[in-house]
């Protein structure tokens, strides 16, 4: 009876972990990657600001 309850416990906490676990990944994969598309449309918008002042010359 005891035995179960705990394994019961373990296993909540254990599920939870891994809950939480995955959106931390989630956030380690999403946040790098908005901070990448930010900077690449950053540079890019320059690059091409640059690009047409180069063909209008």
């Amino acid at each position: 009876m005891v035995m179960s309850i705990l394994l019961q416990k373990s296993y909540s906490s254990l599920s939870y972990d891994n809950l939480d676990f995955s959106w931390s990944d989630f956030f380690y994969i999403t946040v790098p990657l908005l901070v990448f598309i930010i900077l690449w449309q950053f540079v890019i918008d320059k690059w091409l600001k640059k690009w047409e002042e180069k063909r209008e010359k």
